[in-house]
């Protein structure tokens, strides 16, 4: 992705093998070297949070509306009502959204504005420490689906591209201006690696804006916080999305993304070569199953 070699591939759990993996390599023979990966060449890359804000700040007090054996109620940060289901999900769902309307956005705005608080007095020396004990230095911003979908909702979000553009692009434009202000000032003094954005826009059918939408309304915002960080040496633009991403790689590449993980279910591995980058990807099998 940079060019450059690396003779230990880095390689990544991101929430730990699968439930019973270690337990079956075990049974087969496996060594406590290899049960804990130190066997293996390859090694998991040290990274540290910048540790500055430049998603939502503030709101609501969370609060808990019911519970029952079988599920949880809560009230979150953005006032929306969410839905755990016990023993089945970890990710509670919402039941309603705040935004319909620009006026119910404008409520919210401020949330997502830029503040000094966003800046904490710490930030800096704890930066420099992870930077002196070997750490890549990695600063998030939201993503440019994912946020707007926390407010709107899936579907609402979609139809939102055509019925009320200006509403999606004050989002954006809001979020992006907090993003860049944060990040211009903290790099001043800090250099950062790493670039993260979360998204989680697609499932194994393909994403849910397309390639249109994402030149509209994402790349602007993606490329103004990203090309300010890559001209002071950052290196890698990481987006994570779940689900088959094929169709809008091209326009993410475009966007300035260099990275791309994890990968669910695409048809075969998948190489592609743009101008400036390579995007590879792989599919989850029997064999692969442990990588996510």
């Amino acid at each position: 992705m940079t060019f450059r070699s690396n003779a230990r591939p880095l390689f990544t759990e991101i929430f730990g093998p699968i439930v019973g993996l270690k337990e079956e390599w075990e049974a087969q023979g496996a060594t406590p070297a290899e049960l804990d990966f130190s066997a293996f060449r390859y090694r998991a890359p040290a990274r540290a949070g910048l540790g500055v804000h430049t998603g939502r700040l503030g709101g609501e007090t969370p609060r808990v509306l019911e519970e029952t054996a079988e599920y949880l109620i809560t009230r979150d940060e953005l006032g929306r009502t969410l839905k755990l289901i016990k023993g089945m999900a970890t990710i509670p769902l919402p039941l309603d959204y705040p935004v319909k309307t620009m006026d119910d956005w404008r409520r919210l705005k401020p949330l997502y504005s830029f503040s000094p608080e966003r800046l904490p007095d710490d930030w800096e020396a704890k930066a420099r420490a992870s930077l002196a004990a070997g750490c890549a230095l990695m600063a998030y911003i939201p993503g440019g689906f994912d946020e707007p979908r926390q407010l709107l909702g899936e579907e609402a979000l979609c139809v939102g591209y055509y019925e009320q553009p200006e509403l999606i692009h004050d989002m954006l434009n809001t979020i992006g201006e907090t993003a860049f202000r944060v990040l211009e000032l903290a790099t001043r003094t800090v250099p950062v690696d790493i670039l993260f954005a979360h998204e989680d826009m697609a499932g194994k059918s393909g994403p849910l804006a397309g390639p249109r939408q994402i030149t509209e309304f994402i790349r602007p915002y993606y490329r103004r916080v990203w090309d300010m960080l890559q001209e002071r040496g950052a290196r890698l633009f990481d987006q994570d999305s779940d689900g088959n991403m094929n169709e809008v790689i091209p326009a993410f590449l475009d966007a300035g993304i260099n990275c791309m993980h994890p990968w669910s279910r695409p048809p075969a591995w998948t190489s592609l070569r743009f101008a400036n980058a390579t995007v590879t990807a792989w599919p989850f099998t029997a064999a692969s199953t442990s990588m996510s």
